[in-house]
């Protein structure tokens, strides 16, 4: 089975009543760094009605996505994290071994194949920009290769507008958002999310709970003007034993 997350910024930010949200504590967070120079690839869609383009950076990762124009970068990181819930934790950049792939020569799209270390799964991501709309597709395929419950992920770290440090995170239903000064985002997935939060990068972010139980005990439904770092938790079905997504 085969999932697709999307990443869509808005040319407008989103109006939704969250006055009364209660905020993550620890803002605003650590200092917000850009990644490295260092990209294996980029890609963006041959039309003109998408406004999107993103990089993909050595350590098997999504980095910067861009929107309206290409000097606009409205994120610094995307990837999984996988966790048994009990014993150990391991995150796509640093614990897996990485190959990029090109499904097809003529379009700027490519295939992220991420193996654990241990042995433990294999994640394979595929990247394309919606050619109709300001959206980036990431289809995901989830493959374990050993016995036993595992959790997946998602680690967002948005940096709207070129800038890591006022930002604005909560989640709406299912559905995590991210703006800043008029620009936002909206990460989704086909496969809905049962938990998502908003915190500061190393003070409240939900990898703090995953490094120190190995579960996301604490879930904010705001965080604002700060280094905003969003989780989600997919369910527990997407990681069955047999099965192929999200």
């Amino acid at each position: 089975m085969r999932r697709s997350y999307a990443v869509s910024f808005l040319s407008v930010a989103f109006a939704f009543s969250v006055a009364q949200a209660q905020l993550a504590p620890g803002a605003p967070g650590q200092m917000a760094h850009w990644n490295s120079g260092n990209k294996q690839g980029i890609g963006t869609s041959n039309s003109l009605a998408s406004h999107v383009w993103f990089t993909l950076g050595p350590d098997g990762v999504l980095n910067e996505v861009y929107y309206p124009t290409v000097d606009k970068a409205n994120t610094r990181l995307l990837e999984f994290v996988v966790t048994d819930g009990k014993s150990w934790m391991e995150r796509e950049s640093e614990d897996t071994t990485h190959q990029i792939e090109v499904p097809d020569t003529e379009v700027l799209s490519f295939r992220e194949v991420n193996t654990s270390k241990a042995g433990r799964y294999r994640i394979t991501k595929t990247y394309i920009t919606d050619p109709e709309r300001d959206t980036l597709l990431i289809q995901v395929r989830f493959q374990r290769l050993k016995s036993g419950q595992v959790q997946l992920y998602v680690f967002y770290d948005p940096s709207i507008n070129n800038s890591g440090m006022h930002d604005t995170g909560y989640s709406v239903d299912d559905t995590l958002v991210a703006s800043d000064n008029g620009i936002a985002s909206a990460l989704a997935s086909s496969l809905p999310f049962t938990k998502t939060t908003s915190g500061y990068l190393g003070t409240s972010d939900g990898f703090v709970d995953l490094k120190k139980s190995f579960t996301l005990k604490n879930t904010y439904p705001r965080a604002q003007d700060g280094n905003v770092v969003q989780m989600a938790e997919l369910p527990s079905a997407a990681t069955r034993d047999g099965d192929e997504g999200p």
